[in-house]
């Protein structure tokens, strides 16, 4: 179980060969470091025979602080990463600020649709983020690629039909027998259904009872 309101920022990763975006949710800007480990750790794939099949070689950021100075940059420097760093008030130039705009967009759109409140903001990005993955792209720059989505092109295999949902809606929960305190509880719980998990067979559901998303 998380607090859907501890988290207050978020970060995108999208890679540049397979369009394939990843959303991490922050409660601090100083956990950048931890998610940016994650998604090192995340995007390092490899094949059946054990040959690394995708690697991050370098990162393309604004002239951030954050990125490139301090413990970021020395992460880089370790993973032997490069930084290419975007010249300042060049936002044409920067891939990522068209990219947070799009995302933002589809974001508030699903927030707007669903009824909840603005404080599922920082939920919303994350299930705009899995919509755009599943949505083909002609962008792409691996032969035989040309007709899948990036989700398809990242994780090699299709999207469950079951992680469409759409943000908000009414979702019942199973509980399980040893959960059920009382003799005749229910056997479910109401919830809002709040997108699907990234690594995981799950989905984000917040659970009014005890204002929580589990």
């Amino acid at each position: 179980m998380q607090d859907g309101f501890c988290d207050k920022y978020f970060v995108i990763f999208k890679g540049i060969c397979s369009q394939y975006a990843a959303f991490y949710a922050m409660k601090h800007k100083s956990g950048l470091l931890d998610v940016r480990r994650m998604f090192l750790a995340d995007n390092q794939m490899k094949d059946l025979t054990g040959q690394m099949r995708m690697r991050t070689q370098f990162l393309v950021t604004d002239d951030d602080v954050m990125y490139v100075k301090g413990a970021v940059r020395d992460e880089n420097i370790s993973k032997l990463i490069s930084n290419w760093v975007i010249a300042p008030y060049t936002h044409n130039v920067n891939p990522a600020e068209s990219e947070m705009r799009i995302q933002l967009e589809r974001a508030v759109t699903l927030l707007h649709g669903s009824g909840l409140p603005p404080s599922f903001l920082i939920d919303a990005p994350r299930a705009a983020v899995f919509n755009s993955n599943c949505l083909f792209t002609t962008v792409h720059h691996t032969p035989g690629h040309d007709k899948m989505s990036p989700f398809e092109r990242f994780k090699l295999s299709k999207p469950d039909f079951n992680d469409f949902g759409r943000f908000g809606c009414k979702t019942f929960v199973f509980e399980k027998k040893s959960y059920r305190f009382k003799k005749g509880k229910s056997h479910s719980w109401v919830g809002f259904f709040l997108g699907p998990c990234a690594n995981m067979l799950g989905s984000f559901v917040y659970r009014p009872y005890r204002q929580k998303s589990v």
